[in-house]
């Protein structure tokens, strides 16, 4: 195996205080915005290699998947691999939601936004991939801000856009979520 090709398959484990002390690391030096971007650029780029170990290069059956076995599948990597788990619900006309009570980069610290940055850009570049075009994703409650659970919604980017749009105006989710063409 050539070293380029061990570096991609790679996998190391980490205590999940290593992506809030990251966090936490980033703000202190760069902004919470900066820090924020970053994290969501690195997660996008490492998605990559998500989906390649979640598929082990057998894209079409991933893509050809039941909705049920892909969600369980995906939920399936990220426990065995201390993540957390996932669950899936449709909740508009093209706006999933992914769910968890127990996910790694929430874990600890009182933050006032939703904190999963990393976790955020990785999801949208794997379901991007899934889906074979732009998914966008958005974090909307985080365990970190005290929510029950975090939650991240994912559609087109016009369409988690227009939802982000209607969250900042002051809209409850619901409303938001309604308010979508």
């Amino acid at each position: 195996m050539t070293p380029s090709a061990l570096h991609a398959t790679r996998e190391i484990a980490l205590p999940a205080a290593g992506l809030i002390t990251l966090r936490e690391a980033l703000r202190d030096e760069a902004g919470p915005v900066a820090a924020v971007n970053a994290l969501h650029a690195a997660g996008f780029r490492s998605g990559t290699r998500v989906w390649e170990s979640l598929t082990g290069g057998d894209d079409a059956r991933f893509r050809s998947m039941s909705q049920d076995a892909f969600w369980s599948n995906l939920s399936d990597w990220f426990r065995r691999r201390g993540w957390g788990s996932l669950t899936f619900e449709s909740i508009h006309p093209g706006v999933g939601r992914l769910s968890s009570t127990d996910w790694a980069e929430a874990e600890g610290g009182e933050e006032r936004q939703p904190s999963c940055a990393f976790t955020t850009g990785m999801l949208s570049s794997v379901l991007t991939a899934a889906g074979g075009g732009g998914v966008a994703v958005l974090e909307t409650s985080c365990r970190t801000r005290g929510d029950e659970a975090c939650h991240w919604v994912f559609g087109s980017e016009n369409t988690i856009h227009q939802l982000y749009g209607s969250l900042l105006e002051g809209r409850s989710f619901d409303e938001a979520l309604h308010a979508l063409q």
